[in-house]
């Protein structure tokens, strides 16, 4: 009974942790030609992407081998062969057809979009925490 009692003080604190996480801007974290700032988010963790004035639309996790959170937010701003596209871009581009462009869905991330980062220890409790905030907040995006 005390791994669950874990796991579940595990799950309250990152919830908490997300609730008064800071908002960031991707301006702090992607560079002019698309690749992360070095000194930002080099660890595993959640992260949230928020559309301003309609609030979350994407959760998802980082840490796969060493593929840390800034990685995976400059994943979101390629579309093409490249092994780690993200399932967002690619969502907008192809599935929804929200965009029509790369540059377009580069321009929505930097001038209508914000996120919020969580550090865990490791990816296991990434995916775990991930998918319990999946369940309660129901972003747009992660529907299937």
């Amino acid at each position: 009974m005390s791994d669950l009692n874990e796991v579940l003080k595990f799950l309250k604190e990152g919830i908490a942790k997300f609730r008064k996480a800071e908002i960031m801007q991707f301006q702090d974290i992607i560079k002019s030609n698309w690749q992360p700032q070095k000194e930002v988010l080099g660890f595993v963790g959640v992260y949230a992407i928020f559309e301003k004035n309609k609030g979350l639309i994407y959760i998802g996790s980082a840490g796969k081998g060493g593929h840390h959170i800034k990685y995976r937010m400059a994943d979101l701003f390629y579309f093409g062969s490249k092994k780690f596209k993200h399932t967002l871009t690619e969502k907008f581009l192809t599935t929804l057809g929200r965009f029509k462009t790369i540059d377009e869905v580069r321009s929505f991330y930097f001038q209508k979009c914000y996120i919020k980062v969580v550090e865990t220890k490791n990816i296991r409790q990434a995916r775990i925490l991930e998918e319990v905030l999946i369940y309660l907040y129901n972003p747009k995006y992660n529907q299937e």
